[in-house]
């Protein structure tokens, strides 16, 4: 009677879809059951040696989905289980025709098969992705121009380097390190030469959600915020023998938001592309001089290093 009711289980497990569970027992003395197909995701439930369930037909990242006997769906390692058991000796003979035949539909997979395994190994190692990438940034910064008579740099460059750390099998952490740079030279029409240099090293964090990932792509988006640390304008006299410097500095609050794709090997390498918007002002900033100072800046000006940025990069999972 019990391998009638674990069969009977396997056939309402997927409310009609017969092809898509199959039965397995629990080989370990005690499984812990998982809300998600993840060791990092809440428990919902434990099962014992020997306890008959229904499971998925395939893996996800080396965890089966399975009903358990009372009813609640989680998520059990791979190596926990033996799929589709032999019958017991003496099992009830009152097992009907139908049901004998729907199990045998299942595919009769090993309890551990290899490519399986080795995703599960490979899902394991994969909790963390480092990145690096560079990226160039549009800007268009309209009061520079109003200011100091010269047009602003159209673009920044920037070097990033970006730590990833999944929580679930969706959900991720991120903690991001920006150096953003661009410079400019112009003359004015009196004849007096000037170099620009704009400069930024953000450091932010914030939160991913990935909209779909599996062993070789992966598609996300995320949102971050910090602190633009030494972002600043230099403007610099040429003209002049001595120093005629203008610099302005400050640490302003920076956002981010993205979108990712990347493609991870096997071996744990990838290649990654991202696009988005950083947004990165400062209020109205009075120069400090070196020298005699410049003239161009006059009583001051905001920095605006905002736009979309995008470009691409290399990483490692681990």
């Amino acid at each position: 009677m019990k391998t009638f009711l674990a069969a009977f289980a396997v056939l309402c497990f997927f409310a009609g879809d017969v092809s898509a569970a199959q039965l397995a027992k629990v080989e370990a003395a005690e499984v812990e059951v998982y809300t998600e197909p993840s060791a990092q995701s809440a428990v919902v439930g434990k099962l014992k040696s020997g306890d008959l369930v229904a499971a998925s037909n395939l893996p996800t990242r080396g965890f089966y989905k399975i009903r358990m006997p009372q009813g609640e769906v989680g998520w059990v390692s791979a190596e926990v289980l033996i799929l589709n058991p032999p019958q017991e000796e003496g099992a009830n003979s009152e097992e009907t025709p139908e049901v004998s035949q729907e199990i045998q539909k299942t595919p009769k997979l090993s309890a551990k098969p290899k490519e399986f395994e080795t995703a599960m190994k490979e899902e394991h190692l994969h909790h963390y992705v480092l990145r690096g990438f560079f990226d160039l940034q549009l800007l268009s910064w309209s009061d520079f121009a109003t200011v100091t008579g010269f047009n602003a740099p159209s673009s920044l460059k920037s070097l990033s380097l970006e730590l990833e750390a999944y929580v679930s099998s969706s959900i991720s952490l991120l903690m991001r390190f920006d150096y953003l740079y661009a410079g400019a030279i112009g003359t004015t029409d009196a004849g007096k030469n000037y170099e620009f240099s704009v400069a930024s090293t953000p450091l932010i964090i914030g939160v991913g959600y990935t909209i779909g990932r599996d062993q070789a792509f992966s598609l996300g988006v995320s949102a971050m915020g910090g602190l633009g640390f030494g972002t600043e304008l230099s403007v610099l006299s040429t003209s002049d023998l001595s120093p005629n410097e203008t610099i302005l500095s400050s640490s302003p609050l920076v956002f981010v938001g993205k979108v990712h794709l990347a493609h991870t090997w096997k071996s744990g390498f990838c290649l990654a592309a991202e696009a988005g918007y950083r947004l990165l002002s400062t209020s109205l900033l009075a120069p400090s001089t070196i020298g005699s100072g410049s003239s161009i800046i006059g009583s001051g000006i905001a920095l605006n290093y905002s736009g979309i940025f995008f470009g691409a990069g290399l990483g490692i999972a681990f």
